[in-house]
């Protein structure tokens, strides 16, 4: 039980994690929330178990939104280069940032794409707890 609680915490994001994965730079200042949104899904799709953006943890349920004053995640404004740290199978997420890097070099908005694999990356940002609305015990 203690392991499965720990394990939700940090899909949940609530707690720092650290293992294998990929860092991906993008540095660009036209893309928008939907850029973003479009390569956090495309790395979760490719394994990620946890993912930062310029330190700020996203998990389900955490808002990316465009404003006027940039790209906002759960209410910050996050600036680029973005840097997104992802944990995971480091091969099969180094297949999808390579993917990623690629597109994004041929969009002109586009300064630079990189990404790099490393053995042990350590994400210490964490969401609050959010309390339940709708959901209550019976």
């Amino acid at each position: 039980m203690n392991d499965e609680a720990n394990r939700l915490r940090a899909i949940e994001g609530l707690v720092p994690v650290h293992g294998p994965g990929v860092v991906i730079v993008v540095d660009a200042t036209g893309l928008t929330a939907l850029d973003l949104q479009d390569a956090l899904n495309n790395l979760a799709a490719g394994g990620a178990e946890a993912t930062s953006v310029n330190d700020h943890r996203v998990v389900t349920g955490v808002s990316i939104e465009q404003t006027s004053a940039g790209v906002v995640i759960d209410g910050s404004v996050v600036p680029p280069p973005w840097t997104i740290a992802t944990i995971g199978d480091a091969n099969r997420l180094a297949e999808v940032a390579n993917l990623m890097t690629q597109a994004l070099t041929a969009d002109r908005r586009v300064r630079e794409a990189t990404y790099r694999m490393e053995s042990d990356i350590v994400i210490r940002s964490v969401v609050s707890g959010r309390p339940f609305v709708y959901a209550v015990a019976s």
